[in-house]
């Protein structure tokens, strides 16, 4: 989970989903099993049509591995992604979560 969080990713066939990032600050606390980042994503888009669209996003979320279940131990490991900005638009709260729970799982499961 830490080094998605370090290595964040932004490439995706859709170029409305693909983001240059400016700026990722990352603290991680395994005594309170938290990391906290810090993103700031830009993009220029062009779309058919349309004119130049230069956007910028700010991204501060928290994301908690939660402790084991004691009444259920074999449980698998939870986790929960708290976003702190884009309060406004929660899909794409979901979306970042989306997108960072995947690059982890895609981590998970590299071969080298």
């Amino acid at each position: 989970m830490v080094a998605a969080a370090h290595a964040p990713e932004y490439t995706a066939d859709d170029p409305r989903k693909r983001w240059i990032v400016v700026e990722n600050s990352v603290d991680e606390n395994s005594k309170s099993g938290r990391i906290q980042i810090h993103r700031i994503l830009a993009r220029s888009l062009k779309l058919p049509r349309q004119a130049v669209q230069n956007d910028r996003r700010v991204w501060f979320f928290d994301i908690y591995l939660l402790p084991v279940d004691v009444e259920n131990p074999t449980a698998p490991p939870k986790t929960s992604f708290n976003a702190k900005s884009n309060t406004w638009i929660p899909a794409r709260s979901i979306d970042e979560a989306d997108r960072y729970f995947h690059l982890v799982d895609n981590l998970l499961h590299q071969t080298d």
